[in-house]
Protein backbone atom coordinates (compact mmCIF):
# COMPACT_ATOMS: atom_id res chain seq x y z
CA UNK A 1 0.00 0.00 0.00
CA UNK A 2 1.55 3.33 -1.17
CA UNK A 3 1.44 6.32 1.03
CA UNK A 4 -1.31 7.73 -1.24
CA UNK A 5 -4.33 5.36 0.53
CA UNK A 6 -2.83 5.20 4.39
CA UNK A 7 -4.67 7.34 7.00
CA UNK A 8 -2.30 9.57 7.63
CA UNK A 9 -3.65 13.26 7.58
CA UNK A 10 -5.73 14.46 10.95
CA UNK A 11 -9.07 16.57 10.04
CA UNK A 12 -9.86 19.46 12.37
CA UNK A 13 -13.04 21.35 11.88
CA UNK A 14 -12.82 25.42 11.70
CA UNK A 15 -12.60 25.76 15.44
CA UNK A 16 -9.47 23.47 15.39
CA UNK A 17 -10.38 20.53 17.21
CA UNK A 18 -10.13 17.12 15.37
CA UNK A 19 -12.57 15.68 14.21
CA UNK A 20 -11.19 12.92 11.57
CA UNK A 21 -8.26 11.35 9.93
CA UNK A 22 -8.23 10.76 5.98
CA UNK A 23 -6.02 9.47 3.34
CA UNK A 24 -3.78 12.16 1.33
CA UNK A 25 -6.06 11.05 -1.45
CA UNK A 26 -8.46 12.44 0.12
CA UNK A 27 -7.25 15.57 1.55
CA UNK A 28 -5.97 16.62 -1.56
CA UNK A 29 -9.57 15.95 -2.55
CA UNK A 30 -10.60 18.44 0.18
CA UNK A 31 -8.08 20.80 -0.38
CA UNK A 32 -8.33 21.29 -4.28
CA UNK A 33 -12.04 21.51 -3.88
CA UNK A 34 -11.44 24.50 -1.57
CA UNK A 35 -13.31 22.78 1.32
CA UNK A 36 -9.85 22.16 3.90
CA UNK A 37 -6.39 24.46 4.02
CA UNK A 38 -3.56 22.69 5.05
CA UNK A 39 -1.42 23.94 7.82
CA UNK A 40 2.02 24.42 6.89
CA UNK A 41 4.06 23.82 10.17
CA UNK A 42 6.83 24.74 10.88
CA UNK A 43 9.51 22.89 13.08
CA UNK A 44 12.30 24.27 15.36
CA UNK A 45 14.44 22.70 17.85
CA UNK A 46 13.57 19.39 19.14
CA UNK A 47 10.50 18.97 16.36
CA UNK A 48 8.49 21.33 18.03
CA UNK A 49 6.01 23.37 15.87
CA UNK A 50 6.80 27.09 16.35
CA UNK A 51 4.50 28.02 13.34
CA UNK A 52 1.29 26.71 12.42
CA UNK A 53 0.29 28.64 8.84
CA UNK A 54 -3.13 27.89 7.08
CA UNK A 55 -2.22 27.54 3.14
CA UNK A 56 -4.69 26.72 0.23
CA UNK A 57 -4.51 24.15 -2.41
CA UNK A 58 -2.73 27.16 -5.07
CA UNK A 59 0.05 27.57 -2.41
CA UNK A 60 0.65 23.99 -0.71
CA UNK A 61 1.63 22.88 -4.56
CA UNK A 62 4.04 25.16 -4.63
CA UNK A 63 5.67 24.62 -0.75
CA UNK A 64 9.15 23.44 -1.24
CA UNK A 65 9.52 19.57 0.23
CA UNK A 66 11.24 19.61 3.56
CA UNK A 67 13.68 16.44 5.00
CA UNK A 68 11.14 14.46 6.71
CA UNK A 69 8.37 15.34 4.39
CA UNK A 70 6.00 12.61 3.07
CA UNK A 71 5.46 13.75 -0.56
CA UNK A 72 3.65 12.14 -4.07
CA UNK A 73 5.59 12.77 -7.69
CA UNK A 74 3.52 14.03 -10.18
CA UNK A 75 4.02 15.01 -13.38
CA UNK A 76 4.13 18.61 -12.55
CA UNK A 77 6.71 17.84 -9.64
CA UNK A 78 6.50 16.64 -5.95
CA UNK A 79 3.77 17.65 -3.38
CA UNK A 80 4.13 17.53 -0.05
CA UNK A 81 1.72 15.63 1.59
CA UNK A 82 -0.15 17.54 4.55
CA UNK A 83 -0.02 16.14 8.14
CA UNK A 84 -2.94 18.35 9.22
CA UNK A 85 -5.76 20.02 7.37
CA UNK A 86 -8.92 21.97 8.75
CA UNK A 87 -12.20 21.72 7.30
CA UNK A 88 -12.76 25.09 6.93
CA UNK A 89 -16.52 25.04 6.93
CA UNK A 90 -17.35 22.50 9.51
CA UNK A 91 -18.21 23.28 13.00
CA UNK A 92 -19.97 20.98 14.50
CA UNK A 93 -18.87 19.19 17.50
CA UNK A 94 -20.84 16.23 19.50
CA UNK A 95 -22.69 17.33 22.68
CA UNK A 96 -23.52 13.96 23.93
CA UNK A 97 -20.62 11.28 24.30
CA UNK A 98 -20.56 7.99 22.62
CA UNK A 99 -21.28 5.18 25.37
CA UNK A 100 -18.00 3.89 27.17
CA UNK A 101 -17.78 0.83 29.70
CA UNK A 102 -16.48 1.75 33.61
CA UNK A 103 -14.58 -0.95 35.10
CA UNK A 104 -14.51 -0.46 39.06
CA UNK A 105 -15.13 1.61 40.87
CA UNK A 106 -13.51 4.81 42.95
CA UNK A 107 -11.58 5.78 39.46
CA UNK A 108 -10.05 9.44 39.79
CA UNK A 109 -12.75 12.23 39.21
CA UNK A 110 -10.22 13.44 36.34
CA UNK A 111 -9.63 10.30 34.67
CA UNK A 112 -13.69 9.69 34.03
CA UNK A 113 -14.07 13.74 32.65
CA UNK A 114 -11.35 13.06 30.52
CA UNK A 115 -13.33 10.11 29.47
CA UNK A 116 -16.49 11.75 28.83
CA UNK A 117 -14.57 14.32 26.98
CA UNK A 118 -12.78 11.86 24.69
CA UNK A 119 -16.32 10.31 23.98
CA UNK A 120 -17.27 13.91 22.64
CA UNK A 121 -14.39 13.89 19.66
CA UNK A 122 -16.76 13.35 16.11
CA UNK A 123 -13.56 10.45 15.71
CA UNK A 124 -14.63 8.73 18.67
CA UNK A 125 -16.84 4.75 18.42
CA UNK A 126 -16.69 3.49 21.83
CA UNK A 127 -14.55 3.61 25.05
CA UNK A 128 -13.51 1.48 28.22
CA UNK A 129 -12.22 2.41 31.70
CA UNK A 130 -10.11 0.44 33.25
CA UNK A 131 -9.78 0.00 37.23
CA UNK A 132 -5.98 1.35 36.99
CA UNK A 133 -7.52 4.44 34.96
CA UNK A 134 -5.40 8.39 35.16
CA UNK A 135 -5.07 10.89 33.77
CA UNK A 136 -3.56 11.01 30.49
CA UNK A 137 -2.77 13.95 27.96
CA UNK A 138 -4.25 17.15 28.84
CA UNK A 139 -5.37 18.19 25.34
CA UNK A 140 -8.51 17.33 25.96
CA UNK A 141 -9.29 20.26 28.29
CA UNK A 142 -9.94 22.95 25.69
CA UNK A 143 -12.67 21.00 24.10
CA UNK A 144 -15.41 24.06 23.40
CA UNK A 145 -18.55 22.91 25.59
CA UNK A 146 -17.32 21.03 27.96
CA UNK A 147 -16.35 22.09 31.53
Amino acid sequence: MNILNKTIVLVLNRNWQAINIRTPQEAFCMMATNVATALDIELGDGARAEALRPVTWDEWITLPIRDGDNAMRTVRGAIRVPTVIVAVNFARVRTVPVKYRQWGEHLEHDAVMQMEKACLLPVSVAGALMPDAHVGCYFLNGLSGVS
